[in-house]
């Protein structure tokens, strides 16, 4: 049995509005989907793993699907007001971010140096795969590209 790709939509709303909450009860019967807004606890692993990227007066509802319902669910949270929606891969987060950012430790010979620059060679090598699908998943979903988005695809 092959698995089906997953990924992660995440839409922002404005907390000023009740919109986050009446699309969460949209989708909440037919995906795996998550609300963080302000105030509220984050109980679920998914939530927890993304509530940092929500920012004062912003409420987030985060959505796990597979790929071929990703245009599906971007509908749905469209209904609901006027969202920021990103879509991407699961291994995506927080924490990768964060891993993305930090320093190799200093190597002390040539051979150590150049296998830490071998790896940090493939890890930005599927970073820049990862930002490519995510940036043809987003011109699917007719967002419209920055110009250095159009210039990676």
């Amino acid at each position: 049995m092959k698995v089906k790709p997953v990924r992660i939509v995440l839409a922002f709303y404005s907390s000023e509005e009740e919109h986050a909450e009446r699309a969460f009860q949209a989708l909440k019967g037919r995906e795996k989907a998550c609300l963080i807004a302000p105030g509220q606890s984050t109980p679920s692993p998914l939530c927890n793993r993304f509530s940092a990227l929500r920012l004062e007066g912003e409420s987030l509802v985060v959505v796990e699907t597979v790929a071929s319902r990703i245009e599906a669910v971007v509908k749905t949270l469209r209904l609901e007001g006027s969202p920021a929606i990103f879509a991407v891969h699961p291994d995506v987060g927080v924490d990768a971010i964060q891993h993305s950012r930090a320093r190799p430790a200093d190597a002390h010979t040539g051979i150590q140096n150049r296998r830490s620059i071998l790896a940090r060679l493939q890890h930005n090598s599927a970073a820049l795969e990862s930002a490519w699908h995510s940036l043809m998943e987003a011109t699917r979903l007719d967002h419209e590209l920055t110009p250095a988005a159009e210039w990676i695809l």
